[in-house]
């Protein structure tokens, strides 16, 4: 009788599998179902083929560790922001002056808002006084005829620029050539200067913004008006009034 002789346990063709070799049938190996074998990572869990490798700077002491997001010194612009832009503001008129244009300034003048009155300036202390036209006779002689423009600067300044009239009683050539002056200040930017003989005026070549003017002024009256509230002029309304006594020398 023949005698089948079966592998022993640990035996296979009669060949022992020594510790540190690796067990093909524990691999699986013969499997034809067509799955993709798993090979045991050093501390004995499974490695996913199809996940990307961690980062080890990635977590640090159980966080995660994410890029510096910046700061705001990364937005100089957001810095540099002027004051009008941030907090949105509109300047108040509170005076408005009564003189000629700087000889080093750019000014514009407003197209309608003019009114042509007589005034005298007081030689003591530059006082200006609108004359009406019953207290005109005894100033005759020291008032001049002029007419007040609201006018506006390029830094944004309004004043009221009193140009003296031509008129053939007193047509000075410095009259002529500063109320032409005044008349091409309604359309664009100019400069005027006294030259000891003229007046030299100039245009600006260079493109500036338009003047914004004030809110508070409305019409030629509330322009005057505004003046005569500020103490930029006062009003000569009657026969008693100081300086027509102080000049006819009435006590």
């Amino acid at each position: 009788m023949n005698t089948i002789m079966t592998p022993s346990d640990g035996e296979e063709d009669g060949r022992h599998i020594s510790d540190g070799e690796v067990n093909h049938h524990q691999l699986g190996e013969g499997k034809n179902d067509g799955t993709e074998l798993t090979v045991p990572s050093v501390e004995g869990c499974p490695v996913d083929k199809n996940k990307p490798a961690s980062n080890e700077n990635s977590i640090k002491n159980g966080e995660d560790v994410t890029p510096n997001k910046g700061d705001i010194f990364d937005d100089l612009a957001a810095l540099a922001r002027p004051v009008d832009e941030i907090i949105p503001s509109e300047k108040v008129l509170t005076s408005l002056p009564m003189r000629k244009p700087k000889r080093d300034e750019w000014v514009r003048q407003h197209p309608e808002f003019t009114a042509r009155v007589h005034i005298y300036e007081s030689t003591e202390d530059r006082s200006l006084y609108v004359i009406l036209p019953k207290c005109l006779e005894p100033l005759a002689d020291v008032s001049k005829y002029v007419e007040m423009s609201l006018t506006m600067n390029s830094k944004g300044a309004p004043f009221i620029w009193p140009v003296p009239i031509p008129t053939e009683r007193r047509a000075h050539q410095a009259h002529i050539d500063a109320f032409a002056a005044a008349i091409q200040a309604r359309k664009e930017w100019i400069r005027t200067t006294w030259t000891g003989n003229e007046y030299e005026t100039v245009r600006r070549k260079s493109a500036m913004p338009e003047p914004t003017w004030p809110a508070e002024i409305t019409s030629p009256g509330e322009m005057l008006r505004f003046a005569a509230k500020s103490g930029s002029l006062e009003v000569i309304d009657s026969m008693d009034h100081p300086v027509i006594k102080e000049f006819l020398g009435i006590a």
